[in-house]
């Protein structure tokens, strides 16, 4: 994988905000948001698409802050969509503090949520180690959600 499209989403509630980048770090089009829903991840899956079409791009990383519930539907329907299975796609879930302290390195953006989208793929980028890879919902899921 020489050329990697590297995908931060800063994921909330309602709204998923996204930032495309390069292997450089360029960043590829504008930041963007969908909902947070499966057509939302729908769209983000038809962008990645259009994206990946010009060839420029032999993988797709997609990271996100593993905070509460919030990733979890949009990385499980990112996982199983079929059109992204043409290109090695790998999705990290970060601990909320890789991103937090790699935002230091950017003392001149502010905390919103467009920066912390390139924040989150800047550090897919950059680190050093990454967690492992997500593999799917583990077999237990289901029990695990009923006994909490």
């Amino acid at each position: 994988m020489a050329n990697p499209l590297l995908v931060g989403i800063d994921l909330a509630h309602h709204e998923n905000v996204v930032c495309l980048l390069d292997s450089q770090g360029a960043e590829v089009g504008k930041r963007f948001t969908t909902a947070n829903s499966r057509p939302g991840t729908h769209q983000l899956v038809d962008h990645l698409l259009a994206v990946l079409s010009d060839g420029a791009f032999d993988a797709v990383r997609i990271a996100a802050e593993a905070t509460g519930w919030y990733w979890f539907p949009c990385f499980q329907a990112l996982y199983q969509d079929p059109r992204l299975q043409a290109w090695p796609v790998t999705l990290y879930a970060l601990n909320p503090r890789l991103p937090a302290k790699h935002a230091q390195t950017f003392s001149d953006l502010d905390k919103t949520d467009l920066n912390d989208a390139l924040v989150i793929a800047d550090h897919l980028r950059t680190a050093r180690t990454l967690p492992r890879p997500f593999q799917g919902p583990p077999p237990r899921l289901a029990l695990r959600l009923l006994t909490r």
